[in-house]
């Protein structure tokens, strides 16, 4: 998997879940927690992503 499919899948399951923590998405993809910290810091460039104490996606109005 690319970083660009994994940012994109991170970002799929947080629109699902709402809220997850770096572990957990580092255990899920199979990377470090470092690296899944890392893909937050450029998500979080387009996409209202906040990560303190676990990753949250805030509403979001999706431009069509």
């Amino acid at each position: 998997m690319t970083p660009s499919e994994r940012r994109s899948a991170i970002l799929h399951l947080l629109c699902i879940r709402r809220h997850d923590t770096a572990s957990n998405l580092a255990e899920q993809f199979g990377v470090s927690e470092r690296t899944i910290r890392a893909d937050l810091v450029a998500l979080s460039c387009y996409y209202p992503i906040h990560s303190c104490g676990g990753v949250t996606l805030e509403e979001y109005t999706w431009l069509t």
